[in-house]
């Protein structure tokens, strides 16, 4: 009988240890699965506060276009206005994304360097153009997963994992009246690999072509320069795009800007528009990046 209650004994005392080994691990899950639920919960808090440090205010949240940060925006917005009202353009081209895309009465341009910068910072930049940025403060712009914008749609920012840079500017219709002695109005340029051609326009509505062989500086003096060009509007709708025609003598040169193109011949990638040069029945071609 000693034995058998021994036994008994031991089995009881086996069964609690069992129990309690089970309580244990119950607990312990139940104690990870706290830890995990209140890891959620405070990776979620500081989401919360990584999205509010990164609001500019009610219109502008810069996790959604991306780039270095609220921080390093308030920065670039400083340097931008300040380059704005002092009208350097040496400032200006390090805050510039290039090519700078300005659109100007359903035409585009390129600004494809410093130097095409500096020699059209006016047309560029008009009074009303700074002004937008000048007035605005920087809690009240807009922003989504296409950019930066101040004002209306007047400039727009681009943001990279290195910086916020000027991308885009919508000249407004105030800067299409022409003025007496106001410098021609940049129509189109063009960067070949060897040419780099510009097109303008005087306030007496005539169009003027230049080109720079490559590698000389678009501010020394054109290799080329031809007067009294035309103006054509080639295609429709959406695939409608201007072609300016110049000729001298035997010389006839065309410039277009991008276009539709079959789907059995695309262009190449980053193709903005064409150059055409034909001299006594010889043509050679070249695409403008």
């Amino acid at each position: 009988m000693g034995t058998m209650t021994d036994r008994n004994a031991c089995r009881g005392r086996l069964v609690l240890f069992l129990v309690a080994l089970a309580v244990m691990a119950g607990f312990q899950t139940g104690l990870a699965e706290s830890q995990d639920i209140e890891q959620i919960r405070q990776a979620a808090a500081q989401g919360e506060v990584d999205a509010q440090e990164e609001r500019l205010g009610e219109y502008c949240d810069l996790s959604i276009p991306g780039g270095p940060g609220k921080d390093s925006f308030l920065a670039f917005d400083q340097e931008l206005r300040l380059a704005l009202s002092k009208e350097d353009p040496v400032a200006m081209s390090f805050l510039v994304y290039f090519p700078l895309r300005v659109n100007h009465e359903g035409n585009t341009i390129y600004i494809e360097d410093a130097a095409t910068l500096q020699a059209r910072f006016q047309e560029t930049f008009p009074a009303s153009v700074r002004s937008t940025v000048l007035n605005q403060k920087p809690e009240t712009v807009f922003c989504n997963w296409s950019g930066i914008m101040y004002g209306n749609g007047r400039v727009w920012l681009r943001a990279t994992d290195q910086r916020y840079a000027l991308s885009t500017i919508n000249l407004p219709d105030e800067n299409d009246k022409d003025r007496t002695g106001r410098p021609p109005q940049l129509n189109f340029v063009c960067n070949t690999e060897a040419h780099r051609v510009a097109i303008d326009t005087d306030s007496s509505g005539h169009i003027r072509y230049r080109a720079w062989k490559v590698p000389r500086p678009v501010t020394d003096k054109p290799d080329v320069e031809l007067s009294s060009g035309t103006l054509d509007i080639e295609g429709s709708g959406s695939c409608s795009r201007p072609v300016w025609l110049f000729t001298r003598g035997h010389t006839e040169v065309t410039v277009w800007t991008r276009g539709c193109s079959p789907d059995s011949s695309p262009p190449p990638e980053g193709r903005r528009g064409s150059l055409e040069i034909t001299v006594r029945g010889q043509t050679r071609h070249w695409w403008c990046y």
